[in-house]
């Protein structure tokens, strides 16, 4: 999912984040948010957003750029601000 995220490959990081998330609930959100966001489906976005904080209430985007380890920080900004569009908590 992360790298068809990455390529572009939006329909195929769906597919792939939503059965993530089906194997491992509460996973998948963050990235689901993303692409949403990315797409322009600020509605599915902020539907992912409140899924993510059911099943991780304590989320935040500060907590989640620590973990973060990208080499393209223009990508990150970008994830970041889309994180923001979706109304998850700083």
């Amino acid at each position: 999912g992360f790298a068809n995220r990455l390529l572009g490959r939006y329909e195929e990081a769906i597919r792939a984040f939503k059965e993530y998330g089906k194997r491992n609930p509460g996973f998948g959100h963050i990235d689901l948010t993303i692409i949403y966001g990315d797409l322009g489906r600020m509605d599915d976005a902020r539907a992912e957003a409140a899924r993510l904080l059911e099943a991780r209430p304590s989320f935040t985007i500060s907590s989640w750029r620590q973990s973060q380890s990208y080499m393209d920080l223009a990508r990150l900004e970008a994830d970041m601000a889309a994180h923001h569009k979706a109304g998850l908590p700083d």
